[in-house]
């Protein structure tokens, strides 16, 4: 009829049973101690981890902090720069200036700018070469022109001021 088993005590196996369950247990003895290993490996990179993250979200703040002083600051440069600019144009407007360093001959600002030893008027280099080629004189007071005529650095440095300060 039915048969019921009953488990055997340990005693009544054979010697390669029993070996091999205590191979599966020693087998599981040690998985246990390697998961254990594991486990506290995984949580210490896991604190490290949260560390490096607390320390480059801190990092991260600091850097928005500097950047919104930097953003202020520079707004604050803009409306300085604005205002001295504003400021410079109603006390001497760039036509003025340009006008006071413009070539006789174009009526332009003048370019590589020469002046004239004798007579000292300053004119672009290009236009005097271009003059001097037709006539021997200056184009504004007429004084005959011996020597080649020299570079006017002070025009020269106006303009180049000019090129800084007024930017269109």
């Amino acid at each position: 009829m039915g048969h019921t088993t009953t488990k055997a005590p340990l005693d009544s196996l054979n010697n390669t049973e029993a070996s091999i369950i205590n191979d599966l247990e020693i087998q599981v003895l040690v998985l246990k101690h390697q998961l254990a290993r594991k486990d506290a490996e995984n949580k210490e990179q896991l604190a490290r981890t949260h560390k490096e993250t607390a320390e480059l979200q801190q990092r991260v703040k600091h850097l928005q902090g500097k950047r919104q002083t930097a953003n202020q600051n520079f707004a604050k440069c803009m409306k300085n720069y604005n205002v001295l600019k504003c400021e410079m144009e109603k006390k001497v407007p760039r036509k003025d200036i340009e006008t006071s360093i413009s070539c006789p001959v174009c009526f332009e600002p003048t370019q590589d700018a020469v002046i004239i030893r004798f007579c000292g008027h300053t004119f672009c280099e290009g236009c005097l070469t271009e003059w001097l080629s037709i006539k021997k004189e200056c184009p504004t007071c007429r004084v005959a022109v011996i020597n080649a005529p020299a570079p006017n650095y002070a025009a020269r440095e106006v303009k180049k001021l000019l090129d800084t300060i007024y930017i269109d």
